[in-house]
């Protein structure tokens, strides 16, 4: 998981990613080869992107001052206008082709989408919200192709909560709720972590960064102890609501993974999905509890191998590892791997 400004890898006016410069198969190559150096271990399998370019369920885009959208390029602060993003899925690039004047408080926008319907999200300051919202709900059905809007997670048009089916869970996220940006490799992924964990067999799983539930509610819906640790308030909220919309026993806690102590929990099994910056101080309190196993996923290998090393450390062993193109056309690379208690 990660977030934060809107920066892309896509260089020159959104015209070419560096990595379109080589094929896909040198790029999944390439990846390979870092993530396999990172954790000092060859990988037990690699998953393509069933999409190599229009993947994108989510871009996040900031206003230049003038009423266009576009991105940061890396570490600038200049925003470069777009007309489209080819990384994009198309149906945010129709979005995309009928974006209005920008009012000028408008700070940031996301698009997201299920794969058919796009919810626009507008951050703006919260003193200059009362212009925004008149803006916004000024606006003619024809701005933004017809998208909902929201507007600092209200709703202005539309419905702004985006309905995904993931391993045959029916979520509902809100509009500030992180999700992964490749519908279609995070089926896969979730599938392959569903079934990590099932094949050991847990009678209680704690999930750490849990977001809104993504990797943890399926083994809920099988009949697993589940305690969800997360900090944001919208992930808490929907995964509450998806959890008893469906009537799944499901321990929420409003919490942030670094706080967590050996002892705050009982488990015998622990996901743990952080953000790029990894799970540095969590994994040292995990190895105090000594689960049977820990099932890690990353998008970044540099500190997936730091906190696995720190289970190395504890005695624990990298028993399998896995790749997954979840960000084609970029540097970027999601990653599995199952510890076991040595």
């Amino acid at each position: 998981m990660s977030s934060g400004p809107p920066t892309c890898s896509i260089q020159s006016r959104c015209g070419g990613c560096p990595t379109m410069l080589h094929t896909y198969e040198a790029q999944l190559s390439r990846k390979q080869m870092w993530l396999e150096r990172s954790l000092k271990q060859s990988l037990d399998a690699v998953t393509p992107s069933p999409r190599m370019l229009g993947y994108r369920a989510r871009i996040r885009l900031a206003a230049d001052g003038t009423g266009r959208l576009g991105f940061h390029p890396p570490r600038s602060h200049e925003v470069i206008p777009i007309d489209e993003c080819p990384i994009a899925r198309s149906e945010i690039n129709h979005c995309l082709a009928h974006v209005p004047v920008i009012h000028a408080d408008v700070a940031n926008v996301e698009l997201r989408t299920n794969g058919e319907h796009v919810v626009v999200a507008l951050d703006a300051p919260p003193r200059r919200v009362r212009g925004v919202e008149k803006w916004a709900r000024d606006l003619g059905e024809e701005a933004f192709g017809g998208a909902a809007i929201a507007l600092n997670g209200r709703t202005i048009r539309g419905e702004t909560k985006v309905a995904l089916t993931i391993a045959d869970i029916p979520h509902r996220f809100s509009p500030a709720t992180f999700y992964q940006v490749n519908l279609e490799v995070n089926q896969i992924l979730v599938r392959d972590v569903v079934e990590a964990v099932r094949r050991r067999g847990p009678t209680r799983v704690l999930d750490v960064y849990a977001g809104a539930g993504n990797l943890s509610l399926p083994l809920a819906s099988e009949g697993i102890d589940v305690i969800q640790i997360e900090s944001h308030p919208n992930a808490v909220a929907d995964g509450k609501a998806t959890a008893k919309r469906l009537g799944l026993s499901v321990e929420v806690r409003r919490a942030r993974a670094q706080d967590f102590r050996a002892g705050d929990a009982f488990f015998d099994l622990a996901i743990v999905d952080p953000p790029r910056a990894g799970a540095e101080g969590l994994m040292s309190q995990l190895m105090l509890t000594r689960p049977a196993a820990v099932v890690m996923v990353s998008c970044n290998p540099r500190t997936l191998a730091r906190d696995v090393s720190v289970a190395r450390e504890a005695g624990y062993q990298l028993v399998e590892a896995a790749m997954y193109d979840m960000f084609p056309q970029t540097e970027h690379v999601e990653c599995m791997g199952v510890l076991e208690r040595g």
